[in-house]
């Protein structure tokens, strides 16, 4: 957008992102069949996801948004509030996307966005996904 509030669409490539987010297209529903298919034992043996989801050693960063992040193979591990939970963001110009999932519910949260508010600020390019993320751990801390 620009200062008048007029909202232009971005007319790069997105295939000459080198990153895997630009080369992945899903849906909501594809991402939840896809959380209960891996979650539920139907894509990896219960030690390969067993493994998958363990922190590991090294596998830790300083999230802009989270804070302190542990990942295992992939996806990161939170244990915040005492809430299990597994998953990843992603992003890329004009694309920002959230899958969480919730063992002990067994529930998900996704996002995905095809807006890019504010490419230089991920607070403010991520705060819808962060406001339903909040609300929603709230939710499961009931």
């Amino acid at each position: 957008s620009n200062d008048s509030g007029v909202w232009y669409a971005d007319e790069g490539n997105i295939a000459l992102y080198e990153v895997a987010a630009a080369k992945f297209i899903s849906t909501a529903n594809d991402l939840l069949i896809w959380n209960r298919s891996l979650h539920g034992g139907k894509v990896l043996k219960p030690a390969t996801l067993s493994l998958m989801l363990s922190p590991k050693e090294n596998a830790v960063r300083n999230h802009s948004l989270f804070g302190t992040t542990y990942y295992g193979y992939g996806p990161t591990i939170d244990h915040k509030d005492s809430i299990l939970q597994y998953g990843q963001t992603g992003y890329c110009p004009g694309f920002t996307s959230m899958n969480f999932y919730y063992p002990d519910t067994k529930s998900s949260i996704i996002i995905l966005k095809n807006v890019d508010y504010q490419k230089s600020d991920f607070t403010e390019t991520f705060y819808h996904h962060m406001a339903l993320w909040g609300s929603f751990r709230d939710y499961l801390k009931k």
